[in-house]
């Protein structure tokens, strides 16, 4: 049900989604924003512009425990889904003695080395080139 809020504001619950969403203009100069808060019951939270019932800028799944960020369905075995044909992934860039001052490493911690110019990781003992 909807529910015409103060403010300008649209409530939505839909499928166990809750939007909060301003009301206005939906062209791309006034794009309707929203943002989602969980409730009990509540299984994703999504916050981005609302351009349809199939997008979202930031989805989170509290039911699997799930992050998709241009996705409102992350993929099943993904705990972080990131969808996109025309941009990349770009890690934490810093120098090597800024990587080096990184107190106790994750085993697995991925930096792009920009002294080097060369993405690392760390193996749990030592920082190795990807």
């Amino acid at each position: 049900a909807d529910t015409a809020g103060a403010g300008g504001l649209n409530l939505k619950n839909n499928s166990n989604v809750l939007a909060i969403e301003a009301t206005g203009s939906t062209n791309a100069d006034n794009p309707n924003v929203g943002i989602i808060y969980p409730l009990s019951g509540i299984t994703k939270v999504q916050i981005g512009v609302s351009r349809g019932s199939t997008d979202a800028i930031l989805t989170v799944r509290t039911d699997t425990r799930q992050v998709g960020i241009e996705t409102v369905t992350p993929a099943a075995t993904a705990i972080l889904d990131i969808t996109s044909t025309t941009k990349g992934l770009l890690p934490p860039r810093m120098t090597t003695a800024q990587r080096d001052a990184i107190v106790s490493p994750a085993e697995g911690l991925i930096v792009y080395d920009t002294t080097l110019h060369q993405a690392n990781l760390y193996n749990g003992t030592s920082w190795v080139i990807l």
